[in-house]
């Protein structure tokens, strides 16, 4: 991955990251934070992605295999907003875990859904994630 890559992918951590923290820190409790994150998000990827939705219209399985996807990010997002805002889970553990398991399960799905296979320096890299997630949990 080249440095702009890598940069890119630093700016969308730092929103991933952000809402979570942010939904906490406004104290508010877990549906709301879920609710007017993920409304805000959908209102956004909508405006920005207006040009990309005038190019040709998705046949029904597409549209079908998305609105699967969405429904399994939004119980992902539902319970994350609920256990991010918990007071008694440590945020930055929890979210550490959450984004160590998808260093984990990327490649996983990237390899089962479209047959990349991983390079051994990026499976000895999955490995220490996993120890990176024993570390997390240990008290």
């Amino acid at each position: 991955m080249n440095v702009q890559n890598s940069i890119l992918a630093f700016l969308i951590a730092i929103g991933f990251v952000g809402w979570g923290m942010l939904g906490k820190y406004s104290q508010a409790n877990s549906g709301w934070v879920g609710t007017i994150a993920m409304t805000a998000t959908a209102v956004i990827v909508a405006v920005l992605s207006t040009k990309n939705l005038q190019v040709g219209t998705p046949n029904i399985k597409i549209i079908a295999v998305l609105i699967i996807a969405g429904l399994i990010n939004g119980i992902a997002a539902w319970l994350y907003s609920s256990k991010v805002t918990d007071p008694l889970i440590s945020t930055a553990a929890f979210m550490a875990s959450v984004f160590i398991f998808m260093v984990i399960l990327a490649p996983a799905f990237d390899w089962l859904l479209n047959g990349v296979t991983p390079t051994i320096n990026q499976i000895i890299g999955y490995s220490l994630a996993i120890v990176a997630i024993i570390f997390l949990n240990k008290k």
